[in-house]
C-alpha cells in the first residue's frame, strides 16, 4: 500500500494543527480576560450602588466600596477630596491605603489640596479625568508626600454633579504603568454616584444644622 505523503497527512481527518490550538487557545484566554474585566467592573458599580443606599455617612460608603476599586483599577491607595468653598481647597475626606502609608514617610499626610499646587486640584480645575506618571507630579509642589511614600502613577476624576464639581475620586499605583485611560468611563461612571451620595449627604448636614438653629431660637 502506498504511504501518504506529509502533505497529504495535513488534510487527513486525524490531523492536529498544533499552532491552530495554540491560537484559539490564546484567544479563548484573551476572551475570558475580557469577561473577567466586565465582571469586576458590573460587580463594582452595583457595590457602589447599593453603598450609596445604604450608607448615608460618606466616609463609611467609601470604606465599603474603595477596596473594590482599588481591586478592579489595579490600584494601591484610594482616596476622595471634597472642595471647601470657602477656603477654596481640596478638603482630604477618606482615604483607603495599606497599613502604615500615613507613617512609612517623614513628610506627614496634609488634610487639604489647593487648587493650583496639586494634581487633584488640576483635575478639579479642568474638570477632567486625568493620569499623572511621577515626572507629571514633580510638577506639582503639593506632591511630595505622595512621592516620598513610593506612589509612581496617580489616576484622579472629577467628582461631578448638575451643579458642579464638588471634589475629586483619586487613585494611586506603586507601578508606574498602573493606570490607564481606558479605565476613564468607568471611574467617571464611580465618581459620579460617589458625587451624588456626597451632595445629598451635605444637603442633610445643612437641613439638620438648620433645624438645630431653629430649635434654638425658638427655645429661647
Amino acid at each position: 500500500m502506498k504511504s501518504a505523503t506529509p502533505e497529504q497527512d495535513l488534510f487527513s481527518p486525524g490531523f492536529v494543527d498544533v499552532a491552530t490550538v495554540l491560537a484559539s487557545n490564546a484567544r479563548l484566554t484573551d476572551l475570558l480576560e475580557v469577561l473577567r474585566q466586565e465582571r469586576d467592573q458590573l460587580d463594582l458599580l452595583l457595590g457602589v450602588t447599593n453603598a450609596v443606599v445604604t450608607h448615608l455617612d460618606t466616609r463609611e460608603l467609601f470604606k465599603a466600596v474603595a477596596p473594590a476599586i482599588r481591586r478592579c483599577c489595579s490600584a494601591d491607595i484610594a482616596a476622595l477630596s471634597v472642595y471647601d468653598e470657602h477656603a477654596h481647597v481640596l478638603r482630604h475626606h477618606v482615604c483607603d491605603a495599606p497599613e502604615g502609608f500615613g507613617s512609612c514617610s517623614d513628610i506627614p499626610v496634609p488634610t487639604e489640596s489647593t487648587i493650583d499646587g496639586s494634581a487633584v486640584g488640576y483635575v478639579f480645575k479642568t474638570n477632567q479625568p486625568a493620569i499623572f506618571s511621577l515626572a507629571d507630579l514633580e510638577r506639582f509642589s503639593e506632591s511630595q508626600f505622595i512621592r516620598t511614600r513610593g506612589v509612581q502613577a496617580v489616576l484622579a476624576v472629577p467628582l461631578a454633579t448638575a451643579h458642579g464639581v464638588i471634589g475629586t475620586l483619586n487613585l494611586g499605583g506603586y507601578a508606574p504603568d498602573a493606570f490607564s485611560p481606558d479605565q476613564f468611563p468607568l471611574l467617571t461612571r464611580v465618581a459620579g454616584q460617589i458625587a451624588i451620595a456626597l451632595r445629598n449627604a451635605f444637603s442633610y448636614e445643612r437641613i439638620d444644622a438648620l433645624n438645630a438653629q431653629l430649635r434654638r431660637r425658638q427655645g429661647g
